[in-house]
């Protein structure tokens, strides 16, 4: 990631949660062609892609949304 970086070739930049598990953050414009380098180099290991999401939400009652 970080030779990817330095060297311009793709925007993406990481971070490392507790435990052993590095998350990749890059914009949604490159995440085929970062994912792709990745399963590449990485392929031993399962890549999960997840993106943003729609931002919170009241749910009045368990179950319904307004």
């Amino acid at each position: 990631i970080r030779k990817m970086r330095l060297s311009g070739e793709l925007e993406c930049c990481f971070t490392i949660d507790a435990g052993a598990n590095v998350h990749v953050i890059c914009p949604d414009a490159v995440h085929a062609k970062v994912g792709a380098r990745l399963a590449d180099q990485f392929g031993q290991f399962e890549i999960l892609v997840d993106r943003v999401g729609q931002g919170p939400r009241v749910e009045l009652e368990m179950g319904t949304v307004p």
